[in-house]
């Protein structure tokens, strides 16, 4: 299933050149081949009679705007899919933002000058280097206004004497009393969780929704 609805809407100047998005909406199976639901049914097992595991493919809802800012069109894909986790991925395209020089090969004498911050790539061109920055708001209060950020951090445990083990850890959480407090690198010895604290019982944890890199996760392991 899938529904596409692109609509172009210039709404500034940015660079001398129009600023437009076209957003695109599809329902998609997981690209990552993620399973919604895997289990095999180990215990009942029979000679002769196996039991297969069974396996149901995700589905996921892509929104994608693509926006022309200056040279670059901009992908910015926010994939919901059906365990509440939500991943943003970003691309580009368009054109090459490119530098007029003097030098129209590598072996003149302004090329090593013109060269310092940028890659000659064509006669009298050269690209130049620089930064992508994207930053993201992320509106908890879609779930209720009541809420709490908990950094949640890995810290060492102490091991019992005579145990096996070489070595423990445990979780400590604390609440930042300021955005300043509140600042962390995204990775797997910290995490930040916004707590819904209207949702919460005595008898039940409050519900909660994390923070992570996925990505720097998997290269970490």
């Amino acid at each position: 299933m899938e529904s596409a609805k692109p609509s172009t809407r210039p709404t500034s100047t940015v660079g001398g050149g129009t600023l437009a998005s076209i957003l695109l909406i599809n329902f998609r199976p997981s690209v990552l081949n993620f399973s919604d639901w895997r289990h095999y049914e180990i215990f009942a097992q029979a000679p002769g009679k196996p039991i297969p595991a069974e396996v149901r493919r995700a589905t996921e809802l892509v929104i994608r705007p693509a926006t022309e800012v200056g040279n670059y069109d901009y992908l910015i894909d926010y994939v919901f899919q059906q365990d509440d986790v939500i991943r943003v991925v970003v691309g580009s395209t368009g054109l090459d933002a490119v530098k007029g020089v003097a030098a129209s090969s590598m072996i003149e004498a302004t090329a090593p000058t013109e060269m310092q911050y940028g890659t000659f790539i064509a006669p009298n061109l050269l690209g130049p280097n620089h930064d992508h920055f994207f930053n993201f708001r992320l509106d908890f209060d879609i779930d209720g206004r009541q809420s709490t950020f908990v950094r949640t951090d890995l810290v060492p445990a102490a091991v019992a004497e005579g145990s096996p083990r070489r070595s423990m850890w445990k979780t400590k959480d604390a609440v930042p009393m300021s955005e300043l407090e509140g600042r962390y690198k995204v990775n797997l010895a910290h995490a930040g969780n916004v707590s819904r604290d209207e949702h919460g019982s005595r008898k039940r944890p409050r519900p909660s929704s994390r923070l992570h890199d996925p990505a720097r996760e998997q290269r970490r392991l």
